[in-house]
This record gives structure tokens, C-alpha cells and sequence, in this order.
């Protein structure tokens, strides 16, 4: 699950370069940052003209002595002398921008660790239709808090409205997540990196137009459950005034580190730095081993994970810190925080998942765990092993009972023992253990203290992110039924490289749009107020978690969320 070129991410960009003109520039001065020089962009729909500034530095590069410390705000641009360069065609051209991951080359890195910078789009002021200050939207990207960008994410659509986008990149993998906090390995740094983004838009955006009043964060998959952790947390107080997680919250099983020591510990391991004394290993791990070597050790740590039936997450996830720590995101578990009714940030919110997001999932687990051990055909395991399997790898604590319950569940007796014909059962296992049943609890808790909106997206076009992520380049050994897979939403809320739509896929991205503009803005969801362009009214979740809207094609209000997830076997059958 890891991004399969550098190409495939800079060559889209290189190839749209040419969207509006190249040879003139939208100029900007922000008063203790510096002068931008952007690029010009138009919006697919109705080609409304677009300010875009790329890269913008938000903190200082944290390499060296800030290697795993807190981030610092980065200085005035250029001395403040000279337009700093934050076109399009810069960006392309220097993919060091990206916070360093693995690439798909052998033992090759994507990206570098001076990547503290963020994009902001403005829709160009001749091409709006709001006067006044511009709500801003601050979107954090998923990539399973070791991977990702939002490089390709564009802002083509989205601005077809009158709202501010901001996107930010932040620290992944050890370097942004390890936690040794007692040995000055503080954890949570992508964290912090968001927070001290968020800072940056308070102190900065009103000079693009926007309103550090209206501020709306929203993430997809890791950014989702990034998303409720900063609702979570005191350190984001503030920041945000409205929120939206798509596909995950902080309190699914992959986005807390339970064990962060024994996970930053082995995986200190793989970078051969000595183990003992603690100084003289974060000491090797600041200062001797390169950016190259880290990353490839926590490639080596993942696949070792991968073979024993783990999803990988292991020193690369969010952890809880100790409470008397200044530099501390997180001082509870959020599990516990929910049960405590404590959600420090609590903000109206849009919660949502996707029909079937536990595709993308199964294939990473077909493709790296049961494929390299022969296991995809051997049917005593497929029958009696793999069920309990699943559920460790997703960080479920089993018994024979909670396994019983979960075959009879999700499987028919015909289907067990044959992987192909369990596919559909697994699917739905994955869907609802890794990310439905977390976001809708999480939700269900911030529906207590704020307005709070559910959806399921259920719209099955003819494109899908799910080979990107999960495609097995050695062949699959199971055929996937079409489905709409984790991450598909956002071909309908960006425009993503390479990819074209169809009349049904642009109806679709028109209303997701207007959609989540009109919260942006006015802070409803729903109901568009136009009879050609209609959705229905949604009303908030009540005390025992209805409505919620099924958005498709032709979207509906529906009740009783978990029934679409919660037994599939029955719901089959009924």
C-alpha cells in the first residue's frame, strides 16, 4: 500500500502544468512570510480560474538535531526580498517536497525530510460569487500514516465553489510517528506537523481572503482518523471549527500504536543501531543513519510484520504519551476518552465510510500474507485458521467464542475452506472491523456534544483506486468482485491524475461537491435546494444514531447504519 512511482505521482502534474496560463502568475505578499509567485488553474466543470501557490514552507526542516523532535515554524521566505517560487511547474520539478517514504524502486525513497509545506488554493476573486472573507478547508491525506501526499489530489473540483483549500504534508512512517518519549523520542510528530500547519492557516490565510474563523478540517483514512485525534486533542484547540473524517477515526484498531516500545524498538533493529544504552541508539538513530536507511529499514520492519500476520502499522502509528509532557498530542487512549465523554474539540462533523472499503484491505492481506506462505488454496487453514487470522491482524481481541460468532456471521458453511467463495464474507469482515464500525461509533460520540451528519458512499463507477494500492504485480491468485473500494470517494472530490469521468461519475462529483461546499459554508449537509440538482434533506444523528445518508447516483435517508454491516450472512438472507 505504498505509491508505486515516482512518476506516476510527478508526471500528472508536469502533464496539467499547462492548465491556465504559464506565462503569467498570481503574486501575493503575506505580511512575516514573504512574496509568493503561483500558477494559474481552472476548475473542470465551468473553468473558473484558480490561484494556486504550491509547497509553501510551514515549518523548519526537521533533519539533524530536529530529526523525531516537534516542529518549528519556518522563517520568513526568502528573507522577505523576492517572490518565493511556489508555482506548479517548481513543485514538479522537485520532489524532495514530499515527506519521505519508500518508493517502489529497490530500496529507493520518495521525497526527503524538508517537507514541512502546504498548497493553497484561492478561487481568483473575478470568478466568485461571495463577498467577504472564503471559509477554508484543510484537508490531510491518508496513506496509512507511513505513505502518501496530497500531490495529485487537486483542487480542479472542489473549487468550484467559494471556499479556500489548503493541503498539508506532515511527517511519516518512524520519522514522523515513532514514540520513545522518555528517551527524547517524543512521538506524534506528524501530528504536531498538522497542528503547527493549522497554526500556520490561523496566522496566515486571512491574507489569501480566508476566514481563520471557519475553518473545516477534513482526512481520509489516516487523515480521518488524524482528523478525530485533533478533535481529541488539547493541543488543537482552536484550530478548527467544523470537521469531516471519511473512512476511519482514532479509535480504529490500526491508528494507535498499543505496544509503541516493543514496535520503535524492533524496529530500531532493522537500522542496526545498538539497542542498549537507549542515548547511544536515538543518538545513532538522530544523527548516523541517513534518510535512505531509515526508510528502507521500516520497509524491511513492515514485511517482516507482514509475514506474521500483522497489517504493518507497527512504529509508524499515533501513540498515547505521558501526561506531564509538554510536547504531548495524545495523554489517553481514545477508547477511554469516548468512554470518559471527553472530545476536547468537539465540532459539528461529517462522518462517512464507504460500501465496501474492506476491499482494498483483503487484497493487501491476500497479496502479502496468505500468498507468500501458500496459504491462498490450502483449505484446512481457509477454514479453521484464517478467520482468527483476520481478526489479529485487526487487532481483535479473540476467543473461540468471538471467532464462532464471526464465521457464523460472515460466513455460510458452504463457503468455508474456499477462498474465492469466501471473498464476499471477508469483505465485509474487513469493512466492518477496520474502518465502518469505528467511524460510526466515533461518530455516534460526537453526536452527543455537536451536530453530526453520517453517510455511506455507494456510488460503483467505472473507476477505482484499488490497483493502485492492492493490485499483487505477481499475479492475483483470487478475482475481486467489482466493488467500491477505501479511497474511491475521492475520485469524486478531487481531480486525480489520469483519471476521466464519465456523465454518471460527473453528476456524482457535482453533488459530493456542493455537498461538502455547503458544510464547508454554512455548516448543513444534505439538501442542496435545487429540484435539478437534489438531495435529500439529512438531519443530524439522533440519540440512537439515525439518519444517515446513502449517497449514490440517486441518494437516499436511510436508518439503522449498522444493519448495513453488522451480519452479513442474515441481511443476505433476509
Amino acid at each position: 500500500m505504498r505509491i508505486n512511482t515516482t512518476i506516476a505521482v510527478l508526471l500528472p502534474l508536469i502533464l496539467s502544468s499547462t492548465s491556465g496560463s504559464i506565462f503569467r502568475h498570481p503574486k501575493i505578499t503575506i505580511p512575516g512570510v514573504g512574496r509568493l509567485k503561483g500558477s494559474y488553474l481552472k476548475s473542470d466543470f465551468t473553468k473558473r480560474s484558480i490561484d494556486a501557490y504550491y509547497g509553501i514552507p510551514y515549518g523548519k526542516s526537521p533533519e539533524g538535531e530536529r530529526r523525531f523532535a516537534p516542529p518549528q515554524p519556518a522563517d520568513p521566505l526568502n528573507q522577505g526580498d523576492e517572490n518565493y517560487d511556489a508555482t506548479l511547474t517548481h513543485y514538479t520539478f522537485h520532489p524532495s517536497k514530499i515527506c519521505a517514504q519508500s518508493s517502489s524502486t529497490k530500496k529507493g525513497v520518495l521525497g526527503s525530510e524538508d517537507c514541512l509545506n502546504l498548497s493553497v488554493f484561492v478561487p481568483s476573486k473575478k470568478d466568485r460569487t461571495t463577498a467577504g472573507p472564503l471559509p477554508v478547508l484543510f484537508y490531510i491525506h491518508g496513506g496509512a500514516f507511513y505513505f502518501g501526499t496530497y500531490t495529485g489530489q487537486g483542487p480542479k473540483m472542489l473549487l468550484e465553489e467559494d471556499i479556500i483549500l489548503v493541503e498539508a504534508h506532515y511527517r511519516l512512517g518512524p520519522l514522523g510517528f515513532m514514540c520513545l518519549p522518555e528517551d527524547g523520542i517524543y512521538g506524534n510528530m506528524g501530528l504536531q506537523d498538522q497542528i503547527l500547519a493549522l497554526k500556520w492557516v490561523q496566522q496566515n490565510i486571512a491574507a489569501f481572503g480566508g476566514d481563520p474563523n471557519q475553518v473545516t478540517i477534513f482526512g481520509e483514512s489516516a487523515g480521518s482518523a488524524s482528523v478525530t485525534l485533533l478533535m481529541l486533542s488539547p493541543q488543537a484547540e482552536g484550530l478548527f471549527h467544523q470537521a469531516i473524517g471519511d473512512s476511519g477515526s482514532a479509535i480504529s484498531g490500526w491508528a494507535v500504536d498499543n505496544f509503541p516500545e516493543a514496535s520503535a524498538l524492533k524496529y530500531a533493529e532493522f537500522t542496526k543501531c545498538p539497542l542498549t544504552p537507549r542515548e547511544a541508539m536515538v543518538s545513532c538513530l538522530k544523527f548516523e543513519r541517513t534518510t535512505q536507511e531509515l526508510v528502507n529499514a521500516h520497509e524491511q520492519f513492515r514485511n517482516y510484520s507482514l509475514a506474521r500476520g500483522s497489517l504493518g502499522f507497527g512504529a509508524s502509528t499515533p501513540c498515547v504519551q505521558p501526561a506531564d509532557s509538554d510536547q504531548a498530542v495524545l495523554t489517553s487512549h481514545p477508547l477511554t476518552l469516548l468512554k470518559q465523554g471527553k472530545i476536547h474539540n468537539s465540532v459539528p462533523a461529517i462522518f462517512g465510510t464507504l460500501r465496501d472499503e474492506g476491499k482494498m484491505f483483503l487484497g493487501m492481506f491476500v497479496r502479502d500474507f496468505l500468498k507468500p506462505l501458500g496459504l491462498t488454496h490450502n483449505s484446512v487453514f481457509l477454514t479453521q485458521g484464517l478467520v482468527p487470522a483476520v481478526l489479529q491482524a485487526l487487532n481483535v481481541v479473540i476467543d473461540y467464542n468471538v471467532v464462532s460468532e464471526v464465521v457464523s456471521s460472515y460466513f455460510r458453511p458452504t463457503e468455508l475452506g474456499n477462498l474465492d467463495r469466501m471473498i464476499p464474507g471477508l469483505i465485509s469482515l474487513f469493512s466492518t472491523y477496520f474502518i465502518k464500525e469505528s467511524t460510526y461509533t466515533f461518530a455516534l460520540n460526537n453526536a452527543k456534544l455537536s451536530p453530526t451528519y453520517f453517510y455511506s458512499f455507494s456510488y460503483n463507477g467505472p473507476n477505482t483506486l484499488y490497483y493502485l494500492f492492492a493490485d499483487d504485480p505477481t499475479g492475483n491468485d483470487v478475482e475481486m468482485p467489482d466493488a467500491v473500494s477505501h479511497a474511491d470517494e475521492l475520485i469524486y472530490l478531487f481531480d486525480l491524475p489520469l483519471i476521466k469521468l464519465n456523465s454518471n461519475d460527473t453528476e456524482v462529483a457535482k453533488k459530493m461537491v456542493k455537498m461538502f461546499a455547503e458544510f464547508v459554508q454554512h455548516g448543513d449537509f444534505g439538501y442542496l435546494g435545487t429540484e435539478s440538482f437534489s438531495v435529500p434533506s439529512l438531519d443530524p444523528l439522533d440519540p440512537i444514531g439515525n439518519p444517515f445518508l446513502e449517497m449514490n447516483l440517486h441518494s437516499s435517508v436511510q436508518d439503522n447504519y449498522p444493519s448495513t454491516y453488522s451480519l452479513r450472512v442474515q441481511s443476505d438472507e433476509s
